[in-house]
């Protein structure tokens, strides 16, 4: 039940732009992710879950 603001950094390799963030989590933990995309004034959100694995 914890929101964590994720810090992403860009990288671009041409022709592609890749958005990537750090993540700390324990083995076998399931996490939601709730990410807001903006496109000049238009918003569109990305919902996805995810079980990382050490």
């Amino acid at each position: 039940g914890q929101r964590i603001n994720l810090q992403f950094r860009r990288f671009v390799e041409e022709p592609a732009i890749y958005y990537l963030a750090e993540v700390g989590h324990d083995n076998e933990e399931r996490l939601r992710f709730f990410i807001t995309i903006t496109q000049g004034n238009r918003n569109e959100e990305l919902r996805f879950t995810h079980t990382f694995y050490r």
